[in-house]
């Protein structure tokens, strides 16, 4: 329950920094409350290795996967649609119990 707690506390901190605190419902997990409905805001949390994407390839991903989740639930999707890009450090990825480098995938 402690751990929800934080959850909650990051992701409101996170919604006013973006500028988009009235979004938060307070009684569901990126949820929002539109015209006395909640509705599930579709999110995306995307891991990709630190330091390969520029400002603009950022856009361009975050501008395609915003699109995919219009194209399946509908326009009305796009103004709640929330996507996180997350850079992982080198050294920081793993797979079947290796630890995956940038030398390792080439990019060194």
């Amino acid at each position: 329950m402690a751990g929800r707690r934080v959850a909650d506390r990051i992701r409101t901190e996170f919604y006013r920094r973006a500028g988009i605190e009235d979004l938060l419902s307070s009684t569901a997990s990126l949820c929002i409350t539109t015209t006395g409905k909640v509705i599930t805001m579709p999110f995306a949390n995307l891991k990709v290795p630190a330091d390969t994407l520029t400002p603009e390839s950022k856009k361009k991903l975050i501008d395609a996967v915003t699109d995919a989740y219009a194209t399946v639930y509908g326009e009305r999707a796009r103004a709640t649609t929330l996507v996180l890009l997350e850079e992982v450090p080198d050294g920081g990825w793993g797979v079947g119990g290796n630890v995956l480098t940038a030398e390792m995938l080439g990019r060194s």
